[in-house]
């Protein structure tokens, strides 16, 4: 019986970091706060961050992701006060001959603003 198993496809990972202290919405369920880790069944899911902070108003992240069976994704948010200062970037990674191995990176850059004038 070596194919038990075989046809069934492998999870995903999933960890979300942030900065501040974040609770954690897969799908409109709260699932816990930052930093956060699970193993889930492939599937495009609804990731929303929100940020827990008494001294400052700080805007909700929500993004879509894709998980793919045996990748790892990793998301990573840094909240300031306005979007154009927050940055952030989500990560993929899989094991490919044994090695770990980025497979797409989606960076949100922290902008400066007002833009900085053209020379």
């Amino acid at each position: 019986m070596f194919l038990v198993g075989f046809f069934n496809p492998k999870n995903s990972g999933l960890v979300v970091e942030s900065q501040p202290t974040s609770l954690v919405f897969i799908n409109g369920v709260q699932v816990g706060r930052t930093p956060y880790e699970e193993t889930r069944a492939p599937q495009e899911i609804t990731l929303k961050l929100v940020p827990e902070t008494n001294d400052k108003q700080f805007t909700f992240f929500e993004t879509k992701l894709s998980l793919v069976s045996g990748v790892r994704t990793i998301v990573r948010r840094v909240f300031a006060e306005t979007e154009e200062t927050s940055s952030g970037e989500v990560i993929s990674f899989e094991k490919i001959g044994g090695r770990c191995v980025n497979v797409q990176r989606t960076e949100q850059r922290r902008s400066t603003y007002p833009p900085a004038p053209l020379s």
